[in-house]
């Protein structure tokens, strides 16, 4: 998905699987970091350059139940922590997702 993003030229932020792992590169100061991704493990083989992405954790706490604590694992093109900070981005795609899951719900009731 992220390889069909990069050769359209579009720009993405998305949820990635915990078992994805990644090497930081470079450490940016909003505490997100660079690093890369192969768009498939059979291009990855073949010695195909890594996508360049930057890696956002986070963890969402639950005052009503500490023990609940959810971490959550993003990737994005959007490089610059000065421009556009991870806890930007984080809430962007939390506020994005919360609009999915009612218009899911919706669908589901109709």
């Amino acid at each position: 998905m992220v390889e069909a993003r990069v050769s359209k030229g579009c720009e993405y932020l998305g949820f990635i699987p915990s078992h994805v792992k990644f090497l930081k590169e470079t450490q940016l100061d909003d505490g997100s970091y660079l690093s890369g991704i192969y768009p498939s493990g059979k291009l990855r083989i073949k010695g195909f350059k890594p996508i360049q992405v930057r890696v956002i954790e986070y963890t969402i706490e639950n005052n009503d139940r500490p023990e609940a604590q959810i971490r959550y694992r993003l990737i994005t093109s959007l490089l610059g922590a000065e421009k556009i900070p991870a806890h930007l981005l984080a809430c962007e795609e939390h506020q994005g997702w919360e609009v999915e899951n009612t218009i899911d719900e919706i669908q589901v009731h109709l």
